[in-house]
């Protein structure tokens, strides 16, 4: 009746799309948008956004601190092969081109747990003053915080040794560390919504033989509410904005981490950075 695929290759699945549209049968993309093809509906979010709202967190923190936009940040990047962990240091970098007073470092890290600890520790381990950290995803995360720990530096805010995290996600664990004290912000990637919007999308239009209109879309299940269906490349693309996650809105249930956890029932395993 219909098919939704998360694309590994934004290119290379625009093929089998048409063949299936050729056949009348709709197709759905989530997460990874085609560069073409004539989808009947995208659902993802704007990753280089996602790098521009952690650059100003980072800033804002700074800021709380110093009273100004000052010190030194540390950027452990993710694997460039990966368009979405691209985009997202792209618009890191983009925000930090604009302060000229905080010393901004860049530090491949592979988006993996082991290699984004063990940038960090070189990183301490120069004798730099680190006043933040930032990883694109909340798993390498976890080498983040092994790293403060093995420093002594996995400290709360209030703390006058605490150094800045911020990450890209929202994973039930930052949420967790937000709300300890231990995280300043993440910034929300609300994959829980995608699947639904793309069902919802596909009965209520698709599946009828007519096409997702474009324009505002409005759902309060949902932290964010409201978001606009632009046309794309490859046809109508709900566009899922990123948000903020922070010490004042971190328990919202609708946080697609605590939806996970406390509605679907799934765990994550936190063992990682647990003592």
């Amino acid at each position: 009746a219909a098919i939704i695929a998360d694309s590994i290759d934004s290119e290379g699945l625009i093929a089998a799309a048409d063949q299936a549209v050729a056949a009348g049968i709709p197709v759905a993309i989530v997460d990874t948008p085609l560069t073409g093809g004539d989808i009947a509906v995208t659902v993802a979010f704007d990753n280089y956004d996602a790098g521009t709202l952690a650059a100003k967190a980072i800033i804002k923190a700074l800021e709380d601190k110093y009273g100004e936009a000052k010190g030194t940040v540390v950027n452990c990047y993710g694997a460039m092969s990966s368009e979405a962990w691209r985009l997202r240091k792209e618009g890191m970098d983009a925000v930090f081109a604009e302060y000229p007073d905080v010393n901004y470092i860049a530090v491949p890290a592979e988006g993996e747990i082991s290699t984004t600890q063990d940038a960090a520790l070189n990183q301490f381990a120069s004798g730099i003053k680190i006043d933040a950290l930032h990883t694109p995803s909340d798993n390498p995360g976890q080498g983040l915080v092994a790293a403060l720990k093995m420093e002594n530096k996995w400290v709360t805010r209030d703390d006058k040794d605490h150094v800045i995290v911020v990450t890209i996600d929202g994973e039930p664990i930052a949420n967790k560390f937000i709300e300890e004290g231990y995280y300043d912000y993440s910034i929300a990637q609300d994959g829980y919504s995608y699947g639904q919007i793309a069902v919802e999308m596909l009965e209520k239009y698709s599946m009828k033989g007519e096409d997702v209109p474009l324009g505002p879309y409005e759902n309060k299940d949902y932290y964010w509410e409201k978001c606009e269906i632009v046309e794309s490349d490859s046809g109508p693309y709900v566009k899922v904005p990123a948000y903020e996650i922070n010490p004042d809105n971190c328990t919202d249930p609708r946080h697609w981490g605590i939806v996970a956890e406390e509605k679907l029932g799934i765990e994550y395993d936190m063992s990682a950075v647990e003592d």
